[in-house]
């Protein structure tokens, strides 16, 4: 993946995903292996209440992002397993702190920004996006945050926070924000700033709203771009995890466990495979073509299955001609052994 991440970046397409002049990347986990029979010193292990115990691998996904992109570009995730010599399980944020390193190394002259939900929100892990000169936009929720959110709200009771609302086609969306809070009594050094965006539906009574900590600076100009980069972040669930578990790749099928890690390689592969398709569909007119040709991903793997089992392919381009076209713009010889 790190080789395709490359070649993508020398032959500019990762421009394409710039976003206030930076690279998004959008962080969350996911499972991909449990079972209540078999398990491995890697497995994590949780028991429930009627004592059953269940064991599992997760693993932490990131991929590059853009609000203005329906296609994502995944990175190598990091495995959630139990970590050698550890007594506890592993979980996300642990993880997370081990990939950033490596995200840094694959991109060390990129200007990055990490948009996350609540649980990134803290101060050890906020230090080390600033020791590897990232950027960010989390979730800050608001049970998480008291302190933070009672000196926002001093700022706003005090007018001291900037404020506007706008409606548009029976839509109203509000920005409020200030800069230069402390983000809690243990890390009162740590400044962030705070975005409060909602938004009315016509139908409506009660708005939608969400609360986003950044070091980007805000202003009138920038609340609304950094609103969508804070919202891109369900891109990851939406156009990653729910495409790979519904549309053909089948993420939350046991594939089996192995004795060597075999569930931690097949998630690896699924996300390699995941890279591949996003990559033909950010780049490659063919593959565009046959995938709106058969409308959905599911459908296309299909056709696909079907021409592997019939005919014999001698090139990408011949399938992708066959899928648009029919075989008769195609040149697959039927395998008729």
């Amino acid at each position: 993946m790190t080789h395709l991440h490359r070649s993508l970046e020398r032959n500019g397409v990762l421009r394409e995903f710039k976003y206030l002049g930076a690279l998004v990347i959008l962080l969350d986990a996911t499972g991909e292996y449990s079972s209540n029979c078999i398990g491995c010193p890697d497995c994590c292990t949780r028991t429930h209440s009627d004592g059953t115990v269940e064991y599992y691998h997760q693993m932490l996904a990131a991929v590059i992002a853009c609000p203005n992109k329906k296609t994502v570009l995944p990175l190598a995730p990091e495995p959630i397993i139990k970590q050698k010599d550890a007594s506890k399980n592993d979980c996300e944020i642990n993880a997370a702190k081990r990939l950033m390193p490596k995200i840094r190394k694959l991109f060390p002259k990129r200007k990055i920004i990490i948009a996350a939900d609540g649980i990134y929100s803290k101060g050890p892990f906020i230090k080390l996006l600033k020791e590897l000169n990232f950027d960010y936009i989390l979730v800050a929720k608001e049970s998480d945050h008291v302190n933070l959110v009672n000196e926002y709200i001093e700022r706003r009771v005090a007018s001291k926070a900037e404020e506007y609302e706008e409606t548009k086609d029976g839509l109203t969306q509000g920005f409020c924000w200030t800069n230069n809070l402390s983000l809690n009594a243990s890390h009162s050094d740590i400044k962030v700033n705070l975005l409060n965006f909602w938004e009315i539906k016509q139908d409506e009574e009660k708005p939608h709203s969400w609360i986003w900590i950044t070091n980007l600076k805000l202003t009138r100009r920038s609340v609304c771009r950094v609103m969508r980069a804070g919202r891109c972040r369900w891109k990851v669930e939406n156009e990653t995890f729910n495409t790979l578990k519904n549309q053909g790749y089948n993420l939350e099928h046991n594939y089996g466990h192995g004795k060597q890690h075999l569930a931690t390689v097949f998630g690896y592969l699924m996300l390699l495979m995941f890279l591949i398709d996003q990559i033909q569909e950010a780049c490659c007119p063919l593959f565009q073509a046959a995938r709106n040709r058969l409308h959905s991903r599911t459908s296309l793997w299909e056709k696909l299955r079907g021409f592997f089992t019939n005919y014999f392919i001698e090139s990408w381009e011949d399938i992708w001609l066959s899928v648009i076209y029919g075989n008769q713009r195609g040149a697959l010889a039927p395998n008729t052994s």
